[in-house]
């Protein structure tokens, strides 16, 4: 919100309803046009934390499933 300008001094606190909706919402939203140019789910890498290797094969799933598309279904 400040860097659009919308609020000079916030402090919004990453453990509250408010972030975890916006977060929810910025992550569907992400979903849904993923869905539309690339054909998978986005990868959701918001967190900046590093990952196991377990949590990360989804990802690596729809990196192949792009990859597969894109080389080999689309028109």
């Amino acid at each position: 919100m400040k860097k659009l300008g919308l609020a000079s001094d916030i402090e919004i606190n990453l453990n509250s309803e408010f972030y975890a909706s916006i977060h929810t919402m910025f992550e569907e939203m992400g979903d849904s046009i993923s869905m539309q140019y690339g054909g998978s789910k986005a990868h959701h890498s918001t967190t900046g934390k590093k990952k196991s290797v377990l949590a990360t094969l989804p990802e690596l799933v729809t990196s192949v499933k792009r990859h597969w598309a894109n080389n080999f279904t689309d028109p």
